[in-house]
């Protein structure tokens, strides 16, 4: 949360706190905010420090890691929005024109939001409703076996289109931000396919399994094929000693990159 003034002499924005949204659901602890010309942007922390799970493979200070944030101000700038991009680019040239000095670059274009969960999730969309809020968010919960969440890109008006898939985040309600993780593996299928035909876009591995929010980038695993059809299979949650998951994390929203 945070108040605001043009000056450091005052006077500052109302005693009540305004709301900085989104932070916990990129699983990371709120930092410095640099402003770049006239926008804005958080340098949060993801801290690894502490996790133990994956240190066969890393040691501790790179599992420690930074997400820079390009921040947003709702009319009035009675609220903050946090985005994460995969590349941030800027401008630094005097004179930039306000909302120009800094922007981010995207995996390719949203193919999730307004689509249909057909497997899973709460049957109303809010999976892919493109709001990162925390309210409600839908749990896969200890499944003894995969649990999945499946996603529809197609829609009424284009039945037969298929799509390459580029990028995929998922964003969950943790409770403090990067205390687990679920291990998850990323399906697609062609339109009728059989379950059997689904194309591995994200494998298991303990590669990924490190804290906090991902942007996994599938671009090369998809490669140039076209899909209908994404599914989540979500295996145990494991906090950061290995152990499995008491409270188990929320998915509060899916997103799918592509063309």
């Amino acid at each position: 949360m945070y108040i605001m003034s043009k000056d450091m002499a005052g006077p500052w924005s109302d005693a009540n706190l305004r709301l900085l949204g989104d932070l916990a659901l990129f699983g990371s602890q709120s930092g410095q905010v640099q402003q770049v010309g006239n926008d804005y942007a958080m340098v949060s922390n993801i801290w690894g420090h502490e996790w133990t799970y994956p240190t066969q493979l890393m040691p501790a200070h790179e599992v420690d890691r930074q997400l820079l944030l390009p921040l947003s101000f709702a009319d009035g700038r009675e609220g903050v929005h946090a985005h994460f991009y995969p590349s941030v680019m800027y401008k630094d040239v005097e004179g930039v024109p306000a909302g120009q000095a800094m922007y981010g670059v995207q995996a390719g274009r949203i193919l999730s939001q307004g689509q249909p969960i057909f497997q899973g999730g709460f049957g109303d969309g809010r999976e892919t409703d493109g709001r990162y809020d925390s309210d409600g968010g839908w749990s896969p919960g200890q499944p003894e076996r995969l649990s999945i969440l499946g996603v529809n890109l197609t829609n009424a008006l284009t039945p037969d289109q298929g799509y390459k898939i580029t990028a995929v985040e998922l964003h969950f309600t943790t409770v403090g931000g990067s205390e687990m993780f679920y291990n998850v593996i990323i399906g697609a299928r062609h339109k009728g396919g059989r379950p059997l035909d689904d194309s591995l876009i994200l494998g298991p591995g303990l590669f990924k399994m490190v804290p906090g929010f991902q942007h996994y980038d599938v671009a090369s695993a998809a490669g140039s094929a076209t899909f209908h059809e994404v599914r989540f299979y979500f295996g145990q949650a494991l906090k950061m000693d290995g152990h499995k998951a008491g409270l188990c994390a929320a998915l509060a929203e899916v997103t799918i990159y592509g063309f």
